[in-house]
């Protein structure tokens, strides 16, 4: 390099982080390194989320390319990769394709080594050893199925809602590390080898007197369970090559909607939240519009899908507190009415997050201690507020009207009069409904 590389990771933290909110620049650095280099968007989050411990663990090739990338957005000289790698460094770096270590793609059919046993019809259990379950991902043998995962995020691309992968980066960071140091608790990983997809008869070949089993040529492997797993194993990988561990694997061979019925009979016997039941039957459109708000909208991110919120992470309201609002107030009766709904919140909350950008961002500690406005049950009143000026055909961006009129301050006396608030300034049990009456009464 052409100067010291812990100059350029310090240079990239400042410029990394206000880009950070920039919804429409974020994606757009996605894109382009999806693009050019299959780099995961997880990946890219990652590394804008948290740049400061983030960077200084990469590739110099991802380096280089993710400077690029901040540099092009922000016109940072302190930034400009050029001044810090080498022409050769840079070469190298933008032939980078998303390969860490692998040195050909493999290719079916793959052997799965011995004992692999048979756990009933259609049915094998087997350990898989980390790099071959790496390369297997690399080499695109893996396939995110949405009709047999537990749950996916909904994007519009040129006009239409796709499916696609949720990952909860926290969740893959976390056992990323694990990896690192051998200490993941080992759990099942469920491929299904897809019934039908073989190019010649069989999908899976089984030899039960040398316990070995082939997947053939043309099978498509859908991952059923263990999908954060696997991209963490990938990450882990890529940071400390030479990790020797295994996976303990199930392969299924079924239809899907046979897999989806299997993972589904499994979750049965899993203790899970109401949110996360509700996430995972995916079957309602109020559903699919918190998702597209999730991946597209200033609240990306920023929803959690517990119970509470950890607002040193960015969380300022649940899954549950949207989902419920917006089940109650708007009625899906097609596919129309839920496109046309995700787009009115988009913009309803890009416009409301905007304006009160200290509230929800720098100041939020501060704010929660004397206002309302950032209180997680509050976000009941701004769907209900929504909702009626959607209905009145009201542009979503004069949403800054309305609010403009309440005085969230927990002293106004009309909350504890309300009943939003009790004695101690605490919001009470009754509280979501007492804001939706509360927003029914704005005049509009």
């Amino acid at each position: 390099m052409l100067q010291d590389r812990e100059l350029l990771e310090q240079n990239l933290i400042k410029p990394t982080l206000e880009i950070k909110r920039k919804r429409k620049v974020v994606r757009e650095i996605k894109d382009n390194l999806a693009t050019s280099h299959a780099i995961y968007d997880g990946t890219v989050q990652e590394w804008i989320n948290n740049p400061a411990e983030e960077l200084s663990g990469l590739d110099e090739r991802l380096l280089y390319l993710f400077a690029e990338q901040v540099f092009n957005e922000t016109k940072d000289l302190s930034v400009d990769p050029e001044e810090f790698f080498t022409e050769y460094e840079i070469k190298t770096a933008k032939q980078y394709s998303g390969k860490m270590f692998i040195k050909d793609d493999l290719k079916l059919p793959i052997t799965f080594e011995p004992p692999v046993i048979e756990y009933s019809h259609n049915v094998w259990t087997m350990r898989i050893h980390i790099k071959l379950l790496v390369d297997m991902l690399k080499s695109k043998l893996l396939n995110w199925n949405p009709e047999s995962q537990r749950e996916a995020t909904y994007r519009r691309v040129n006009g239409e809602m796709v499916e696609e992968a949720t990952v909860y980066l926290d969740n893959v960071i976390e056992m990323k590390n694990l990896i690192k140091v051998n200490k993941l608790e080992i759990t099942q990983i469920i491929l299904n080898a897809s019934a039908g997809s073989a190019d010649n008869g069989e999908e899976v070949t089984y030899n039960s007197d040398t316990y070995e089993l082939q997947v053939n040529k043309g099978t498509k492997l859908d991952v059923v369970d263990g999908y954060h797993r696997i991209l963490a194993a990938a990450r882990a990988m890529d940071e400390k090559p030479n990790i020797d561990m295994y996976f303990d694997l199930k392969l299924l061979n079924m239809t899907v909607d046979r897999a989806a019925a299997y993972l589904a009979q499994i979750s049965k016997g899993e203790r899970i939240s109401e949110t996360k039941r509700k996430i995972m039957s995916k079957d309602t459109d109020a559903i699919k519009v918190v998702e597209e708000l999730n991946s597209r909208s200033e609240l990306a991110g920023r929803i959690s899908k517990k119970e509470g919120l950890t607002p040193s992470i960015g969380e300022i309201v649940t899954y549950n507190t949207l989902l419920n609002s917006i089940e109650k107030n708007f009625e899906f009766k097609n596919k129309k009415d839920m496109y046309d709904v995700s787009d009115y919140l988009t913009e309803f909350f890009d416009v409301f997050l905007s304006y009160y950008e200290e509230e929800f961002n720098e100041k939020y500690q501060e704010t929660k201690k004397v206002s309302l406005i950032n209180s997680n049950f509050m976000f009941s009143g701004y769907v209900r507020l929504a909702s009626r000026m959607m209905e009145e055909e009201i542009d979503s961006r004069d949403v800054r009207k309305y609010i403009n009129k309440i005085n969230f301050n927990k002293d106004n006396p009309e909350w504890k009069q309300r009943g939003i608030l009790d004695n101690k300034g605490n919001l009470t049990r009754g509280s979501v409904k007492f804001i939706e009456n509360y927003f029914d009464e704005i005049n509009l």
